[in-house]
């Protein structure tokens, strides 16, 4: 039987990522899905990107600071510094690089059990709308829908079935909720030092979408624990002197190695 493994945010850290694959058991058909934040932040994302587009069997979840190197990269620089974008832009393959990212998906939904994002999923959106979203999604990684979103993106927090802005906005930006009127929340912080009183961890709200489904994401560095029930976050802020974590999807086996990189 074939299996798929996991790994959660990168960011670069190439290094810290070979040594994670060294110690998971991957076969030649397996399937390898990473959950977003490839390559910004970290000391070597050229390297991961080339490693990745010459793989058949690995994908990835496209993360907030992908979408910003897209913007950056499609429509103009704005949000990453111009010596890593003139990197990039010099590197060996570049247009395979771009077009493999851009070929990615905001969610996968791999059967009724198994769903991938970066951030997470809006707990109203019941299994129908998960459908459509995770199709329409793909849609709109397009230099027009991206350049409009970052000009719109803070409008477009409340709640919506019909808003392909606030779909984006959930799927690689949501932490917190409002408990009450379920507007998205601006607060990076971990839960016990959150700055919104009335907010909740958005997997911590009653969900429309069935209860079998698992839903595997990153994003979220500063979470405590990666499992939250059926919620598992693969975030271990490897870029921040942490870990980097995988997890192999049929029997939840966790994977991590330390980061190279040392803390502040």
């Amino acid at each position: 039987m074939n299996n798929t493994f996991l790994i959660g945010d990168i960011h670069g850290c190439f290094e810290d990522f070979q040594q994670l694959l060294n110690q998971m058991p991957i076969q030649e058909n397996d399937k390898l899905i990473l959950l977003g934040d490839l390559c910004s932040k970290g000391p070597d994302g050229i390297a991961l990107l080339h490693w990745v587009i010459n793989q058949h069997h690995v994908e990835s979840i496209i993360g907030n600071h992908d979408l910003l190197l897209l913007h950056d990269l499609l429509v103009k620089p704005k949000f990453n510094s111009s010596a890593w974008l003139e990197q990039l832009k010099t590197a060996k393959q570049f247009d395979e690089m771009i077009d493999w990212l851009r070929s990615q998906s905001f969610m996968q939904q791999l059967d009724q059990h198994h769903c991938l994002v970066h951030a997470g999923l809006f707990c109203d959106w019941d299994d129908a709308t998960l459908s459509e979203i995770e199709h329409h999604s793909s849609t709109l990684i397009n230099p027009k829908f991206i350049k409009k979103h970052y000009e719109v993106m803070l409008d477009h927090l409340s709640p919506s079935q019909s808003d392909p802005h606030f779909w984006i906005n959930v799927l690689v930006n949501i932490r917190y909720i409002d408990q009450h009127t379920k507007h998205l929340l601006q607060d990076f912080n971990a839960p016990e030092h959150r700055t919104h009183p009335e907010s909740i961890p958005w997997f911590e709200a009653p969900t429309a979408y069935h209860q079998d489904l698992n839903v595997y994401f990153g994003h979220w560095s500063l979470l405590n624990k990666i499992q939250y029930g059926r919620f598992w976050c693969l975030d271990g802020g490897c870029v921040y002197g942490n870990q980097l974590i995988g997890l192999k999807l049929d029997d939840h086996t966790i994977y991590s190695v330390p980061s190279s990189i040392q803390k502040d």
